[in-house]
């Protein structure tokens, strides 16, 4: 209903309202993560100020991809661009505190996504975004204490998985997979 009413003129506000709200979300997320104050009980250990953190890091890899997309597009002046980029790898390194593996994932393909439509399908759009990926998760691995345990608890729960035992967050989901196909 909502797509029917916006007028195109009012796309680009929508969407940079969205950005300051992430924006906010962001400094708060921070301010969890840091200790500097709890929200809902949670602090450092759970940096997800207003919703799961599931949707949290979708939101995150989301946002992540407008800036991406802004960073290189032609319509932002240099001061603009300057803050873009730092507010990507803010957003980027918010997305690696936070324990959402799903908006990782998300993450990974609209960055990839992004580079095949900024640079077409090329050799130079594959290869730039696989090498921006392996940058930035190689960094969040030795920097965030929360993406190392949150990597080691998926490469031991594909190992539960391989042996038969689904009862783990991915093994639930693959048991979904095998039911729905059956």
């Amino acid at each position: 209903i909502l797509a029917f009413y916006i007028q195109k003129k009012d796309i680009n506000k929508i969407i940079t309202s969205f950005l300051f709200g992430m924006l906010l979300s962001e400094i708060i997320a921070y301010g969890m993560y840091f200790g500097f104050w709890e929200i809902h009980g949670h602090g450092p250990e759970y940096p997800s100020p207003f919703m799961h953190h599931i949707i949290y890091s979708v939101f995150l890899a989301f946002t992540a991809t407008i800036l991406l997309y802004r960073l290189f597009s032609k319509n932002y002046s240099l001061q603009s661009k300057i803050f873009i980029f730092i507010f990507f790898l803010s957003v980027s390194g918010n997305l690696f505190i936070s324990i959402g593996r799903t908006g990782q994932l998300a993450y990974i393909i609209t960055i990839i996504s992004v580079f095949i439509l900024h640079f077409r399908f090329s050799f130079k759009s594959i290869i730039s975004s696989i090498a921006l990926i392996v940058i930035i998760f190689s960094t969040a691995y030795q920097i965030s204490p929360n993406f190392q345990k949150r990597m080691h608890a998926a490469k031991n729960e594909i190992k539960k998985i391989q042996t038969g035992d689904l009862n783990s967050s991915w093994g639930t989901r693959v048991a979904f997979w095998i039911i729905s196909y059956d």
